[in-house]
């Protein structure tokens, strides 16, 4: 299939999901009309937004942005490469996928070229980036600068956009805050390391503290039901988050994504064994942190081995 048909085909999987995208509302008529389709997310939080895009022709209005933007180039039907300029002098993207490029807010843009084009596009507010990046680099200076001149290739940074992505789609399901925080940071992480920045070694087989690991696990159980983020535990163990999870692991052997299912799945079973049979499945998967009865049974199902239906007649 050549790629204009690809591009076409994808066209009708995507939902034009913007109804709640600011940056969407506030561009002219005549730039939306470039859009062809998109899935918009964004994070409840506001530290990030992610969109899958097929565009006609590049969408740039010569202003400046609020937000940084990385984008993947996932399909092209161009003929000619996409020119840029963020104010350090011009440049080109070819159409190969997997290429990407980087944008600074604040900065003067310039970008040009008719599509059509199927991008990810991962948006993050300036302040909400250097956070991030002082707390991955232990307060040192960085700086990005090389990344705004030309276009770059890396396939971590392709596998964790289109997997923070995924993320989305759907209903939210339990743990997806904790595993949308650590692939941002990857993410961050990444752009720094293409840019030139190296990372302190780490010590090996460093753990969480004692008295940390009791008030996380305190935590995770007394809130069962929520949607509970990575920085929420990470601020009740009093560990940087950008640490967190790397050291939950290796305390625990796994992440706290799984830890957490574990100990919803067993909350479960204790329920199902000794909870009244008036306890319909729909309000168990609801009092462990499941959406719905369906997650909860594909969930118990992998880690159980049997559906809970059988688990509470058998057990």
């Amino acid at each position: 299939m050549k790629p204009l048909d690809q591009m076409l085909a994808k066209r009708r999987t995507l939902s034009m999901s913007i109804d709640s995208w600011e940056m969407y509302k506030a561009t002219p008529n005549w730039l939306r009309e470039r859009m062809l389709a998109v899935n918009h997310f964004a994070d409840e939080n506001k530290q990030f937004e992610i969109a899958e895009v097929l565009l006609s022709e590049a969408i740039d209005d010569g202003g400046q942005t609020d937000e940084h933007l990385l984008s993947l180039l996932v399909d092209s039907g161009a003929n000619n490469p996409l020119e840029l300029d963020m104010g350090l002098g011009r440049y080109y993207r070819p159409n190969q996928p997997g290429n990407l490029i980087f944008t600074t807010a604040n900065s003067p843009s310039s970008i040009k070229g008719k599509g059509p084009f199927h991008s990810i596009t991962f948006y993050i507010p300036p302040e909400v980036f250097d956070a991030r990046a002082r707390e991955l680099l232990d307060g040192k200076p960085r700086s990005t600068d090389i990344l705004h001149t030309k276009h770059f290739r890396d396939e971590a940074i392709e596998v964790l956009m289109k997997r923070l992505l995924q993320q989305f789609p759907g209903r939210p399901i339990a743990g997806q805050r904790m595993t949308s925080s650590d692939l941002v940071d990857d993410l961050i992480r990444r752009l720094l390391v293409v840019s030139g920045h190296q990372f302190r070694e780490e010590k090996p087989r460093e753990k969480l503290p004692s008295l940390a690991i009791q008030r996380a696990l305190e935590y995770m159980h007394a809130n069962l039901t929520s949607d509970l983020s990575r920085d929420d535990l990470a601020q009740v163990a009093g560990v940087n988050p950008s640490h967190f999870t790397r050291l939950f692991r290796q305390t625990f052997g796994e992440t706290p994504k799984r830890y957490l299912l574990k100990i919803r799945i067993d909350h479960a079973k204790n329920l199902l064994k000794h909870a009244s049979k008036d306890l319909t499945l729909d309000q168990i998967a609801t009092q462990c942190g499941f959406y719905n009865q369906s997650h909860f049974g594909l969930e118990f199902r992998r880690q159980v081995g049997t559906t809970p239906q059988m688990y509470r007649t058998y057990s």
